[in-house]
């Protein structure tokens, strides 16, 4: 909320909310109706205030008459707009716990003060709609990060000069504006905001109604699958749309083009199409969705695998597009990089036009959902003959301040040519070329031989120190094993500092069959890629690990690899463009698959002798609470990786420059990075 609220309103209408439980969910839609109805009073708009006495009254006689007198006190505002925005005859008024309404409506009143805007309608709907908003995969849009998003689309459009955009022609002409998952609708208030806000010097309040009239009729669209949300979305435009017309008339006259259906629908993509299409698509698994539904999705052109709703939603977004026009979305950054997100990478690099990635992991705008958001600026070529034109790709960082600086460009013929597409945000021309020749030297490892640990939630809560381990009686203990985590494993690195246990119930089936066989050990996120060898015994948390039997490899061998300069550079210019807040990188197998490892069956001479070296430095693997890698190995190590992948001395230096400047810029974010990798 602004400034203009008070403190600690978010807060308190979220205790007010719980408190209520289920009861809050059945009434809110009511609710939020009547509380916009005190927000255009408490701004103004309505001059004989309705509502306000009642609340101001305090809370005398009974629920059920009050809330009954709050009914007809915004049905009276209907009509004295002449809306029907306020009016909660529509919802079961038997079926609302009365009590329970009052009480919220009481908790809003106290929050809703002359500086309230209406865009915070929208916030206290999605707070209030918090558990099920997540379970739909929906997350809020901070409003800086919404005019961004709007400043970076409607930049492109000026920048390709389409011609309806002529003399700042998107202020005041016929550009068609959708948000297919809008929410309360905080997208198409700011494009409001701004296409109102250029107006013409001298505009006379009529012809501003008519531009609003004009907004409101054919330009500003949207689609929500809560009807409750669709109808906040309709209130808080209605009452921007009377702040902005500045006139002493009550009347809310405006039919907003805001419909409460599936944003996913086929209709949407047809002729003329949008020239902006911008949200917040929900971010949900398929495996959140029911199997009905995933079904539905998956039919005609649907994907056949992994998917999430954003992917579609960006899908479906581009496909709206006019000719010319731009997508700008707020989307999980899992896409950039991962094997479901090829499909989408393709469409934007092929048949789309790729204009701009903006990091903005550092916000933690999906909080709770395991995911870092981009903002993506798309654009649909003018004419066919422009599909695939090599527009460059502006990169940017978004910091925790909301302002977004520069931080690079990139033809998207570089991502092209990558193995799936991938978009990186860290590459150049230069390492394109080398990372392709790294590529042909080695051969994957199959994504079938990584496995992870354990995934399960809650295993954390089941672990015991060793402490805890020697009160149990003898015989329970054979059910106990050692515990690994992510923190345990460092570059041919265990530590053993802090013992820990879990049962062995907990294994996975193939976890359990090799608990005893020796592995190399890849935590699940770290600052840089490491890796250690195991010999058995341990049971392990989010880490990946290949088993001895089922490597292609020798366990020391691999190893080795996977902590040289030269793959932690391919894996964090590969993968960068996923990674976590704090500049830590996700791991996870199917990104390790794609990983070049040399054969060693295939060397012969100098390069077998090389890797015979390698797998000995690795198998110096030292365990206890001061472990670690002498600086004299590590640097053999990554002399003998270099010679195994037959790289010239421009070639390493590329790879030493890269990483220390990656380094710097991670030590200038969150502070320094462990020294055992810099």
């Amino acid at each position: 909320m602004t400034a203009g609220t008070v403190a600690g309103g978010p807060g308190r209408w979220s205790r007010a909310v719980s408190r209520e439980g289920p009861a809050a969910r059945e009434a809110i839609g009511a609710v939020m109706r009547a509380a916009a109805l005190l927000v255009a009073e408490t701004r103004g708009l309505i001059r004989a205030p309705l509502i306000a006495p009642l609340l101001a009254a305090g809370r005398r006689g009974p629920a059920g008459d009050r809330w009954h007198r709050v009914a007809d006190a915004c049905d009276d505002a209907d009509r004295r707009t002449a809306s029907t925005l306020f009016s909660i005859r529509d919802a079961p008024l038997d079926g609302v716990d009365h009590e329970a309404a009052m009480r919220l409506l009481d908790d809003a009143a106290a929050i809703i003060t002359p500086g309230f805007e209406p865009e915070e309608l929208g916030l206290l709907h999605e707070i209030a709609l918090l558990a099920a908003r997540r379970a739909q995969g929906s997350y809020y849009t901070p409003r800086n990060v919404a005019r961004y998003i709007l400043a970076r689309a409607c930049a492109v459009l000026d920048a390709d000069a389409t011609p309806r955009m002529n003399a700042g022609y998107r202020h005041a002409g016929t550009l068609r504006v959708i948000d297919p998952c809008c929410g309360a609708g905080l997208f198409l208030s700011t494009a409001l905001d701004e296409f109102m806000r250029a107006a013409p010097g001298g505009e006379t309040p009529e012809a501003r109604g008519e531009r609003l009239a004009h907004l409101a009729a054919h330009q500003l669209h949207g689609v929500d699958v809560d009807r409750d949300a669709a109808h906040v979305a309709a209130m808080v435009l209605s009452l921007k749309a009377r702040e902005i017309a500045g006139t002493d008339d009550e009347a809310l006259p405006w039919r907003w083009r805001i419909t409460a259906g599936d944003g996913l629908d086929p209709s949407l993509r047809r002729a003329p199409g949008f020239d902006l299409v911008l949200g917040n698509p929900p971010y949900l698994s398929h495996r959140a969705i029911g199997p009905g539904e995933r079904e539905r999705l998956r039919a005609g052109d649907g994907p056949t695998g992994t998917f999430d709703l954003a992917m579609l939603f960006t899908e479906a977004g581009l496909r709206m597009l006019a000719p010319g026009g731009a997508l700008g979305f707020l989307v999980s950054n899992k896409f950039m990089a991962s094997d479901y997100g090829e499909r989408l990478r393709h469409l934007l690099l092929e048949e789309f036009q790729l204009r701009e990635i903006t990091d903005a992991s550092s916000l933690r705008l999906f909080r709770g959902a395991a995911a870092y958001a981009v903002v993506l600026i798309a654009s649909r070529p003018a004419d066919r003959g422009e599909r695939g034109e090599a527009k460059p790709v502006f990169l940017r960082t978004m910091r925790e301040d909301g302002c977004a600086v520069a931080s690079g460009e990139a033809d998207p013929a570089v991502f092209r040519a990558l193995p799936g597409a991938i978009l990186t945000p860290r590459l150049t021309a230069g390492s394109g070329v080398l990372l392709r020749k790294l590529l042909a030297a080695g051969e994957p490892l199959r994504a079938a031989t990584i496995r992870c640990g354990i995934a399960r939630s809650g295993f954390a809560r089941a672990l015991i120190s060793d402490e805890s381990l020697a009160r149990l009686p003898a015989a329970e203990r054979a059910a106990w094993v050692p515990f690994l985590g992510t923190g345990d494993i460092g570059r041919l690195e265990l530590s053993t500092g802090r013992a820990r246990y879990i049962q062995r119930s907990w294994l996975g089936a193939h976890h359990a069959r090799t608990l005893q066989h020796e592995k190399i050990l890849i935590p699940g996120m770290a600052r840089a890629l490491s890796a250690a060898i195991d010999p058995g015994g341990h049971a392990l948390g989010r880490v990946y690990y290949v088993a001895a039997p089922e490597s292609p490899e020798p366990v020391a061998y691999l190893a080795g690899l996977m902590n040289s300069r030269v793959l932690t550079w391919c894996y964090e210019l590969l993968f960068w463009s996923v990674h976590l807040a704090g500049d830590y990188l996700r791991v996870n197998g199917s990104y390790l698959a794609r990983l070049p490892i040399p054969r060693s069956a295939a060397m012969n001479g100098a390069r077998r002798d090389a890797a015979a070296r390698i797998a000995v430095i690795a198998r110096g693997t030292r365990t206890g609470p001061a472990a670690g890698v002498e600086p004299s190995r590590d640097d053999e190590l990554d002399a003998l990786v270099f010679d195994l992948f037959q790289l010239d001395p421009a070639e390493r230096g590329l790879i030493a420059s890269d990483l220390a400047r990656w380094r710097a810029a991670t030590r200038n974010a969150t502070g320094p990075v462990p020294a055992s990798r810099v």
